[in-house]
């Protein structure tokens, strides 16, 4: 991150005049500070950083006068990762004081984001069928987390930074949005409220009550948690992921829920029309069914049928588990809410995933193609299907 500054020559009630501007960057650990500094006389150069509310005298340099400006560059490599701090810089005589100054902010933060984004798998490693092609029975990308020791977890998948325990308030949507953007945690102040796509990767379907990974995530609340997510067609409502066990569903942004931050880049889908049956994720590397058969099924026969059909020369195809299938979800669209371009003639209607509810076996995971509602459904129903392969 970068920031320019320029000040107009100031000229004091003494007739001494000066000029200040700032070039400061930071990348790789390394803070690169570029002064431009001129004086009409004698004067004394000083730099603070402010870190955190407390000022640090960098350094206090005594200057001749200076006819033309000169610039100074100073480079501070192995700068600690600390986040957002304060440049104070001045020129002051003995007689009038601080005759120039100036002050701006550096993002000192090292940048996180999906680099090598890998599509997480659901956790969930138990058997609800003698059928071969539940969720259980393929894991691609474990979940895996790295606890930073500092109030944070990285995800090693995602390669997204989130706030380890939330502060057990509940807050409106809009209170939510702005504790998000205002907190400061582990040196970093670019956190956010997550999206519902983001929030709900982070669930751990192999658990519930709540429906998370405690390792890592202690004391969540196997409660509903905000997303950014507006509902589409409501301003008024937005997106909540139910970590009692897994629900996604929206509400009013009036009422109260739990807040859990995150920092970093997010997951946007980049489909290819392959132009044989199928569509490419190129974030998730995921080949998708273009088109499903318009036939509803039972949970045990939607498994069978996908691990059974050959489409595009590939017979590996299967049913995807509760987080691929939500990845085509389009929230920004309604009934269907999915990429009509790429998707055709989906029924606004129910999918099966190949995810058992483990807090009611006798029921899997389904998604509402109408709107993006993530529920459940007892596995003698009926839903449809559009099957998957591949992944990273």
């Amino acid at each position: 991150m970068s920031v320019f500054l320029v000040l107009i020559i100031p000229v004091n009630a003494n007739g001494t005049t000066c000029v200040l501007t700032q070039n400061h960057s930071y990348a790789d650990g390394t803070l690169d500070m570029d002064f431009t500094l001129g004086v009409s006389t004698q004067a004394t150069w000083n730099v603070y950083l402010s870190v955190l509310d407390f000022a640090v005298p960098l350094f206090s340099i005594p200057l001749p006068a200076i006819a033309s400006p000169i610039s100074v560059p100073l480079s501070i490599p192995g700068f600690p990762d600390i986040g957002g701090i304060g440049v104070l810089t001045t020129l002051t005589t003995p007689v009038d004081g601080i005759i120039c100054s100036d002050w701006l902010t550096v993002d000192t933060s090292s940048p996180v984001g999906p680099i090598l984004f890998k599509f997480p798998d659901t956790g969930q490693t138990q058997d609800f069928t003698p059928t071969f092609g539940e969720d259980s029975d393929y894991t691609i990308n474990p979940p895996s987390y790295t606890d930073n020791g500092d109030g944070t977890v990285t995800d090693n998948n995602t390669g997204l930074m989130w706030q380890q325990e939330d502060d057990d308030i509940q807050r409106t949507w809009d209170e939510a949005v702005s504790y998000s953007e205002g907190l400061s945690l582990a040196g970093h102040t670019d956190w956010r409220l997550p999206g519902v796509k983001e929030l709900k990767n982070i669930v751990n379907l192999g658990n519930y009550n709540p429906a998370m990974d405690s390792t890592y995530f202690p004391n969540t609340n196997p409660s509903y948690y905000w997303s950014f997510t507006t509902l589409v067609g409501d301003p008024g409502g937005a997106w909540l992921v139910y970590f009692y066990n897994g629900y996604v569903v929206n509400y009013y942004k009036w009422d109260r829920y739990y807040v859990r931050c995150v920092r970093g880049g997010t997951d946007t889908a980049d489909f290819t029309d392959n132009g044989d049956g199928t569509v490419t994720d190129n974030v998730t590397d995921l080949m998708w069914q273009q088109e499903d058969d318009d036939t509803e099924r039972s949970w045990d026969d939607a498994i069978t049928y996908c691990e059974g059909i050959s489409l595009a020369g590939h017979a590996d195809w299967r049913l995807p588990n509760y987080k691929e299938l939500s990845s085509i979800i389009d929230y920004s669209l309604f009934s269907p809410a999915i990429d009509g371009t790429y998707f055709p003639n989906t029924d606004s209607g129910l999918y099966w995933s190949s995810t058992a509810c483990v807090s009611c076996p006798n029921s899997a995971w389904d998604i509402n193609f109408s709107y993006g509602l993530i529920g459940k459904y007892g596995k003698a129903g009926s839903r449809y299907i559009r099957c998957v392969r591949g992944g990273q």
